[in-house]
């Protein structure tokens, strides 16, 4: 069970860890899971100057389209390419799914879901597993078409994953829980799996652009991909060998290719109306229309024509049966009168776009990169901008940055295939070379959360906050809970192998193990964990009995943060991992209700389906930490979910008014059942609901 840890000194510097080791392994394998595309790439160790590019499910040395189809059960059908064409020529009853990633990017809770086409919704990690399942496989196969003698196994692979730099750290620990399950790795702390931030891992590809540059030069590294656009920036230490360090903290946002792709959408919508493309977006002509807008998009060039008339051919017969009887020249005639425009069609399905429109479903998007980068190089000036990325093979992005920035003190440079930067790079990242990333800087600041002794002279802040009673080996101490205690700030330069420890020791005699929450705090003066701007990214669980001492070594200086375990009274070391407590299902915080009062168990059930085992022993150990540090408590004879803060409190003013009240069906009854309060969680007409009694 959790346990609160007491107050000791922190943030020490201690030896780095150890770096990967790569003696016992035959390959390295990167993959670049994106947004709207995704591929591979790999080098033996034999011969790591000679990396291999391969689209999933090709034969091409190129990426494929990240999309994924799913059978109704959630079982995998197809990826890439194919997937497109399973769904429009054969199932569209399975689960399509594109720009799922994405889901990735925002505030994840328990349990992030992606949405199909038509709109059903699959845990994401379900979605992500499948994905990189499948390319697992898929480079297991290719790897292995050279071997004569025995079979290279997947525990001789060296797997490099990227993931966007401004991705936060809940959802690379996601990442890695979907490699793990993908079986690219045994376990959640396997060091067969690195983690490359997709910036970095481009500039590891730049190597004959990077030959270019002196000490002291500064660059720009700007990775547009199909949904983000990542940018970092970094300054030559060394030339020989080559050293860089950060310059400034990560930075981008969700402009990627797929929000141009949004524009068409938008236009397609008003074109055709709302009901109808309610009706046809789930079809697979939808699909085969965006096979056509792709080619156009890619096609498309910033500069403006001198000539007026030139258009864009785009064939809209995919979406014919879903008109009702209306016609493309009847709906390009309404749209004209209705928005002012200029459409024009040819034979009975292509309507021709003037490029000026085609042109404006970039500009919304690209302008907010060309303005976010210009605020950049307002306070970091450099000499090189580095474009890569899959949007970065677009005419039009392309154009626009290069008349923005580049001028007699700055050069842009667009690598040869600027989509495959990343993935080439994530091999050699992890061959030694992302070990020239000399330091970056902390994100956010880092901390973990600390029960205090009450004491308003050493800790002011206290003033405000609720003052508990602890009980340990019979003597009763006043605490205040929750402080919020810094380990990394956010801009502090870290170097790899810069660790920040965390000393320990249990609170009772009885205590197997230590609970470490880790926080995130965009604040740098916060001062408890419950304040705004701070959030807990997850916790560490350390073996551990009472009269032993433990040391938590976390690792902010490369991709992950890496946790170590030292019993520093036995002197074992275990590396550990944080676990960032996804889940299957949509689960809310969790509350039990009392006649005396409402404890919070900050606790997520995870089991598949749910386990009244499981769920009883969860509340039966909260009950027990509450009485451990001298709280009052009933008697826990039962269990109860409570899937919001409202319906706790509801089920607390119920059992002091001597009823029970039954959550079913989102519809609260209150029955009397004497000093109880009953609660459930309606997950399915099969759901069983049960019961906490507290006297």
């Amino acid at each position: 069970m959790s346990k609160r840890t007491r107050e000791v000194p922190i943030d020490e510097r201690v030896t780095p860890v150890k770096q990967l080791r790569h003696s016992e392994k035959t390959c390295v394998v990167g993959v670049d899971f994106g947004t709207a595309r995704t591929g591979y790439a790999y080098a033996f160790m034999r011969n790591p100057d000679e990396i291999f590019s391969k689209q999933p499910g090709g034969q091409e040395a190129g990426k494929t389209h990240s999309s994924i189809l799913l059978s109704a059960d959630q079982k995998f059908i197809a990826f890439g390419s194919k997937a497109r064409e399973e769904y429009f020529e054969h199932d569209e009853r399975g689960l399509f799914f594109e720009n799922y990633k994405m889901g990735l990017d925002d505030d994840l809770g328990s349990a992030p879901s992606a949405i199909a086409l038509n709109q059903q919704r699959v845990p994401l990690l379900t979605v992500i597993t499948e994905t990189l399942g499948f390319v697992r496989k898929e480079a297991m196969e290719e790897i292995n078409k050279s071997q004569l003698v025995a079979a290279i196994g997947v525990e001789e692979v060296q797997w490099v994953v990227t993931v966007p730099a401004i991705w936060k750290d809940k959802a690379k620990g996601l990442m890695r829980e979907a490699a793990m399950k993908a079986g690219m790795i045994t376990s959640l702390d396997s060091s067969n799996l690195q983690l490359a931030l997709e910036p970095e891992a481009a500039c590891m590809a730049c190597e004959t652009e990077s030959k270019r540059m002196k000490v002291g030069n500064k660059f720009m590294v700007l990775d547009c991909g199909g949904g983000t656009v990542d940018i970092t920036t970094y300054s030559v230490v060394s030339t020989d060998p080559w050293r860089i360090e950060e310059l400034a903290v990560p930075s981008g946002g969700p402009w990627g290719s797929t929000f141009v792709d949004a524009q068409f959408e938008k236009f397609v919508q008003d074109l055709i109306g709302a009901d109808t493309f309610r009706r046809f977006k789930p079809s697979a002509g939808w699909v085969e229309l965006m096979e056509t807008w792709e080619n156009v998009k890619l096609s498309c060039n910033e500069v403006e024509s001198f000539d007026g008339d030139l258009t864009k051919a785009i064939n809209f017969a995919p979406m014919l049966d879903y008109l009702q009887g209306k016609t493309i020249a009847s709906l390009v005639a309404e749209y004209n009168r209705r928005y002012g425009s200029n459409l024009q069609t040819r034979r009975a399905t292509t309507v021709l776009v003037p490029l000026s429109k085609i042109q404006n479903f970039f500009r919304p998007v690209v302008e907010k990169i060309v303005k976010h980068v210009s605020d950049l190089l307002e306070r970091t000036p450099v000499d090189y901008i580095l474009l890569v990325g899959g949007f970065a093979e677009s005419k039009f992005l392309m154009h626009r940055v290069k008349n923005a920035f580049e001028n007699d003190n700055t050069r842009v440079v667009v690598p040869l295939r600027p989509s495959l930067a990343v993935v080439r790079g994530a091999v050699s990242f992890s061959l030694g070379k992302g070990q020239q990333i000399q330091s970056r800087l902390a994100r956010y600041t880092y901390g973990v959360d600390q029960s205090r002794e009450f004491d308003l002279s050493r800790f002011p802040e206290q003033t405000s906050r609720e003052v508990q009673t602890y009980v340990v080996n019979n003597q009763s101490k006043q605490h205040v809970d929750d402080h919020f205690v810094s380990l990394v700030d956010e801009g502090q330069r870290v170097e790899p192998g810069h660790i920040a420890k965390y000393q320990f020791i249990p609170a009772s005699d009885s205590q197997t193990q230590v609970t470490v929450n880790i926080f995130v705090s965009t604040r740098p003066d916060a001062k408890f964990t419950d304040e705004e701007g701070v959030s807990m990214i997850g916790s560490v669980t350390v073996p551990m009995t009472r009269g032993q001492g433990g040391d938590l070594h976390l690792g902010f200086g490369s991709t992950e943060i890496e946790a170590t375990c030292v019993n520093t009274t036995t002197g074992k070391r275990n590396r550990t991992t944080i676990n960032y407590k996804f889940s299957n299902f949509d689960l809310l915080p969790f509350y039990w209700a009392s006649a005396t009062k409402l404890v919070y168990l900050n606790q997520d059930f995870s089991s598949s389906p749910y386990s009244s085992e499981l769920i009883g022993q969860r509340c039966k150990e909260a009950l027990e930490r509450e009485q451990m540090l001298g709280r009052k408590c009933g008697t826990l004879t039962g269990w109860a979910l409570i899937q919001d803060r409202e319906k706790a409190l509801e089920g607390r003013a119920s059992a002091e008014r001597g009823l029970g009240g039954v959550w079913k069906q989102e519809t609260f009854i209150e029955e009397p059942v004497g000093e109880s309060s009953r609660a459930g969680l309606p997950l399915s007409s099969k759901t069983s609901f049960h019961t906490v009694v507290v006297d």
